[in-house]
């Protein structure tokens, strides 16, 4: 009933990141599910301390907890926004995509989050850039779709250059 408070702490998420770096996989998800409430809420709190947001990093790699990557999604744009958490999102993205699970719904709300301010903010860009190299193609095509007639103004920003150069690859 301590994992939160640990994965807050500067020692115990150091702690917790290694014991789940040595554990079998379903102990791992067993001890990881202590932050499943079911509100989605734990895990985006978690991602916004500096410290929990290695943690939460580290379980979702070693577990793959589909309640983990829901909460990034449902709190993808305050977590993008964020310096701890906007790490977060671009880990549990990257990740959820190439072992194949949908990321869809985060990039759903990226887009609907004003993708052009999320695209131009300072740490934001860092997650739109990962949604545009791993979204699946039609959710790709609709972002380019949204930021190509803002090229200029991306390319003129110093956040928006880094999402420019990925858009230009798409068109």
């Amino acid at each position: 009933g301590e994992l939160r408070a640990l994965l807050c702490n500067p020692q115990g998420s150091r702690v917790v990141q290694a014991l789940l770096g040595a554990m079998p996989a379903a102990a791992a998800r067993d001890l990881v599910a202590e932050l499943d409430d079911g509100s989605l809420r734990v895990v985006a709190d978690v991602a916004r301390d500096t410290h929990g947001s290695w943690g939460v990093i580290a379980a979702f790699d070693k577990t793959r907890a589909p309640f983990i990557l829901a909460s990034i999604c449902e709190h993808v744009v305050p977590l993008a926004t964020q310096q701890n958490g906007c790490r977060v999102v671009q880990a549990v993205l990257k990740a959820a995509a190439q072992g194949g699970m949908d990321i869809g719904a985060a990039v759903s709300g990226l887009i609907a989050g004003g993708l052009e301010h999320l695209a131009t903010h300072s740490f934001a860009n860092y997650a739109v850039q990962v949604a545009l190299r791993h979204a699946s193609a039609p959710q790709r095509e609709a972002m380019a779709n949204e930021l190509l007639p803002r090229l200029l103004a991306l390319s003129a920003s110093k956040h928006g250059s880094n999402v420019a150069e990925p858009v230009l690859s798409l068109a």
